[in-house]
């Protein structure tokens, strides 16, 4: 299933598939590893026919990101990670009560909605329609090291963190940041690991600026290029 993002007030095309075997994807299949997803992921940019792409991951999104970006680094013209998955740093023992407290914490965040509605919703579809592929996606976000692939990241990189988030610390975006060729860090006060559900607003305003930047830079370089 893929939604399209027409709320952004851009002229580019924004897609947002939900990753197989949750929420409404039909898929089926355990996927063990970061590896897979990302194949799966080319195979739908292939489908669809999109030679390059602005790719931007959140959580384990981000750590599917980071493989994507270092397995076909042609396909992407440019990376944002949000709170992203990739240098663990918290234990499932710890992450159990960081979890607890952030949701707590996010009570008293307004968009009621959100809070008594979609995540709930979300969680518990996929805890009882795709229970092996969350589990097998919180032990890839706990355990698995994505280090050696920061280096091979070629296109410009944002990483947009919550300094608040205790599940994927601000400590594992600035060891990111030091990994990744051509990346910046932007932390911002709001929220918390879910920051960009809470306030789209400012998570748009810097993914948009960050987009657009990536793209006047490589129009320059094509125009000295031609010139």
């Amino acid at each position: 299933m893929v939604k399209s993002c027409n709320d952004w007030h851009t002229s580019s095309q924004c897609l947002a598939p939900d990753l197989p075997s949750f929420a409404r994807s039909s898929y089926d299949q355990l996927l063990p590893d970061y590896d897979s997803y990302a194949r799966l992921l080319l195979a739908f940019l292939e489908r669809l026919n999109l030679h390059q792409v602005h790719l931007v991951g959140h959580s384990l999104g981000g750590g599917i990101a980071i493989t994507l970006a270092a397995l076909a680094p042609e396909r992407v013209r440019g990376l944002v990670l949000v709170d992203s998955t990739g240098v663990p740093r918290v234990s499932l023992l710890e992450v159990i009560p960081r979890r607890a407290l952030e949701m707590t914490a996010q009570l008293l965040l307004p968009k009621l909605g959100l809070k008594l509605g979609k995540i709930p919703q979300v969680f518990t579809h996929n805890l009882l329609f795709n229970t092996g592929n969350l589990l097998q996606a919180l032990w890839l976000s706990l355990q698995v090291e994505l280090k050696h692939l920061l280096p091979q990241i070629q296109a410009p990189c944002l990483l947009l963190w919550s300094d608040k988030d205790l599940t994927t610390p601000l400590e594992a975006a600035q060891e990111m940041a030091a990994m990744i060729p051509n990346s910046s860090l932007t932390t911002v006060e709001e929220g918390f690991h879910e920051w960009g559900l809470w306030y789209p607003e400012k998570f748009t305003a810097l993914l948009l600026t960050f987009v657009r930047q990536v793209e006047r830079t490589a129009t320059s370089a094509q125009t000295i290029a031609i010139e």
